[in-house]
């Protein structure tokens, strides 16, 4: 009997461990399945730019479909200085049809709204969305000629509706106040070409998200009729690095003052806490918490649901400083109107001293007569006035003027001299 029931709980505790494992491997199956085409475009990265790639070159001009033009304007803006202000940035998002619903629905609800113009393309046009369709094949060795396809399509009919135009994926999260900061400071006729480079030769920016000056777009736009900018290549990141390269245009790492990194190609998490990364990433990155700027720009890998997390906790979260009772409605206001909170505040205390001056200056008169004492701010009495009875309790009379000249003076610092 005993040796029975033994038998059923052992029995039961292997399943236990052989159902957990298999939970966990189911997890971590999905979570690389997620990230595996991320993974494995830039684990080939440095291999395609070592091969012989002729076979991607060819002289054939491509020209893309003429889709319908229409975008997604920005939401409105009023606190940022004018200089940064004035600074506007084209969006363009890469998805496919099978990612409208998700993925690039998160994006357009969260941080697409804070983009100037917010374009979306695709294989086939989604009106509803809406999407561009661009009429290329879905696949990721098809990326680059969808690349090529939408820059076309963005230097036709949006070349002068910004300054910089910022590629992204559709599980990228990009905090475009920050990277707006970052772009006025630069000079969109000069060729800018700004991300997160990969390969230690330095050639090309992350696919995640890159940005092109208006010059870097036209040098991009002439490279695409000449031979060396291929037609196709099976890696989008390393192509346009290679047209770019062709027409005097590199990559520039883009770190804060303090020099930590503000485009994450990865999962935020492999930054904070660092992972052995593969052979091909740079080696001149530092990763952890203390290498990730404190105003970053670009995330990847950023599953829909995360964006939502990410919007909530960046713009709706607040701290709670310590502060006095009059300090506290000023508190999460920003620009002008916390300006006008602190002089609201600023009001009112002032007027509650006065009102409480008033009630003290009347005290103070009432007890005055019985005393031959001046104070400054408190209207004098002739010898008439002075000689007025006192009260019948002098001391008490006494201890009240005393009090009141006490609050008087802690409320306004006010000397007293007697004659």
């Amino acid at each position: 009997m005993i040796s029975s029931s033994a038998s059923t709980l052992s029995t039961f505790a292997w399943g236990m461990v052989l159902g957990v494992l298999t939970m966990f491997i189911f997890e971590h199956y999905n979570y690389m399945q997620f990230m595996h085409e991320y993974i494995e475009t830039g684990h080939t990265a440095k291999i395609a730019t070592q091969r012989n790639v002729s076979k991607y070159k060819t002289n054939a001009y491509y020209r893309p479909p003429e889709p319908k033009r229409f975008s997604i304007q920005r939401e409105e803006r009023g606190y940022l200085t004018p200089e940064v202000n004035k600074t506007r940035i084209l969006c363009w998002i890469m998805t496919t049809p099978d990612n409208i619903p998700k993925r690039a629905k998160s994006v357009k609800d969260t941080w697409g709204k804070r983009c100037d113009t917010l374009l979306f393309f695709s294989s086939k046009e989604d009106l509803n969305f809406p999407a561009i369709g661009l009429n290329v094949e879905e696949g990721r060795e098809k990326l680059f000629d969808k690349t090529r396809a939408s820059l076309e399509y963005i230097y036709n009919h949006h070349l002068n509706d910004a300054d910089w135009f910022f590629k992204a994926d559709d599980d990228t999260y990009a905090i475009i106040e920050n990277l707006r900061s970052y772009l006025s400071k630069l000079n969109t006729s000069e060729p800018h070409y700004l991300g997160r480079i990969l390969t230690h030769e330095g050639v090309y920016n992350s696919g995640a998200g890159y940005v092109f000056s208006r010059e870097t777009l036209r040098r991009f736009k002439k490279a695409l009729g000449e031979p060396s900018c291929p037609q196709h290549h099976p890696f989008e990141d390393v192509a346009v690095g290679q047209c770019l390269r062709a027409q005097g245009v590199v990559p520039v790492r883009t770190t804060d003052s303090s020099g930590n990194e503000t485009f994450m190609a990865f999962p935020l998490e492999w930054h904070l806490i660092p992972i052995t990364f593969p052979g091909w990433y740079p080696k001149f990155y530092k990763e952890g918490a203390e290498n990730c700027s404190e105003y970053p720009y670009v995330f990847h890998a950023v599953k829909p649901e995360i964006m939502y997390q990410m919007e909530y906790l960046i713009y709706r979260v607040k701290v709670w400083p310590k502060r006095s009772k009059s300090n506290q409605a000023v508190v999460g206001t920003r620009g002008p109107k916390m300006k006008i909170r602190k002089i609201e505040a600023s009001l009112t205390n002032i007027e509650e001293r006065l009102l409480k001056l008033e009630s003290i200056a009347d005290e103070l008169q009432d007890y005055s007569y019985s005393f031959k004492v001046k104070l400054l701010g408190v209207p004098e009495f002739n010898d008439s006035e002075n000689a007025v009875n006192t009260r019948e309790n002098d001391l008490f009379s006494l201890g009240r003027y005393q009090q009141a000249v006490l609050d008087y003076l802690t409320l306004w610092n006010m000397p007293l001299y007697t004659v």
